[in-house]
């Protein structure tokens, strides 16, 4: 290959512009519309799948007795009562940081400026955002997390009731929000919540995959079935 200079096309030469005119189309146009084509694919089956995601989580809720659905919102309730409370009683310090030289700042300095770590870029522009309505400490610092810390808490426990029991996923997600680490980034202005709901969508997802599907071989990585020998 070293010895065949030929075989690399000369910019704008012919044989550069030909694979854009396999293109339907044909030419930078075609090239364009292709890949339109396939985001408005991709967009399409993200669509879908959220959508099936959330009804299969409505459906682990839905399977809930009476009973069970009123403790796990009485458990959920006391949870959000406790955390409520440490927000109040948590003096200011790493977020008091970020609400100085972050939150109050434009956005251009909230996701941009970063000079040591305490920019949690993705929480401090959800505080900004809460900062425009009311720029008082504990709505911009504290209330944002505590919303976040309620979803990821609630998505958690939806998403083990669909791997689990009701006792499985209520005692996990119980105790994980009662542990120290847990309040006290539940109560005070980081971004430690948002990663943990993100990544609670990843590991479900994750799971997701590796389910098998009629028809096909597992997974990569997933051992095969009694049967599949």
């Amino acid at each position: 290959m070293s010895g065949s200079p030929g075989l690399i096309p000369k910019p704008n030469s012919e044989a550069c512009a030909r694979p854009c005119s396999a293109w339907p189309g044909g030419g930078a146009a075609g090239h364009r519309a292709g890949l339109v084509g396939r985001g408005r694919q991709q967009l399409a089956a993200l669509r879908r799948g959220v959508a099936g995601a959330g009804r299969g989580l409505r459906a682990g809720w839905q399977a809930l007795t009476p009973g069970q659905r009123r403790a796990a919102g009485l458990a959920l309730l006391g949870l959000t009562a406790l955390r409520l409370y440490y927000s109040f009683v948590i003096q200011p310090f790493d977020d008091a940081t970020s609400y100085e030289l972050f939150v109050r700042e434009h956005l251009l300095v909230v996701s941009s400026v970063y000079p040591y770590p305490n920019n949690h870029v993705l929480s401090n522009l959800l505080s900004w955002v809460f900062y425009q309505v009311q720029p008082g400490f504990w709505w911009s610092m504290r209330l944002p997390v505590l919303l976040v810390s309620t979803a990821a808490t609630v998505g958690w426990f939806l998403a083990l009731l669909r791997r689990s029991s009701f006792g499985v996923a209520l005692l996990a997600v119980g105790w994980f929000g009662l542990l120290s680490t847990g309040l006290y980034y539940a109560a005070t202005g980081r971004g430690y919540w948002q990663l943990i709901g993100l990544g609670g969508i990843g590991f479900g997802s994750m799971l997701t995959l590796l389910e098998p599907v009629a028809g096909q071989p597992p997974a990569a990585g997933r051992p095969p079935g009694p049967g599949s020998c």
